[in-house]
C-alpha cells in the first residue's frame, strides 16, 4: 500500500465527479511531467490525498 498526495486545484470537482485523477503527460517545456509519472504507479488499495486550493478535500 502506498500514499499519494495529488494537487488538483481547479480540476478537482470535474475529476471527482468523473471518478478519476488526471495530469498532463508533458510539462510546459515538453518534458516528462513528474505528477503524471507518479500517477502511473497508483494501484488498487493505495490511498490518494486530494489537495485543492491548498486544502486536503478528500481521501480515496
Amino acid at each position: 500500500m502506498s500514499v499519494f498526495y495529488v494537487f488538483q486545484g481547479e480540476t478537482y470537482r470535474e475529476e471527482r465527479s468523473g471518478g478519476y485523477v488526471w495530469s498532463p503527460q508533458k510539462n510546459k517545456s515538453g518534458g516528462a511531467n513528474a505528477g503524471y509519472t507518479a500517477m502511473t504507479k497508483i494501484r488498487r488499495g493505495d490511498f490518494i490525498l486530494h489537495n485543492s486550493n491548498g486544502k486536503i478535500v478528500s481521501i480515496s
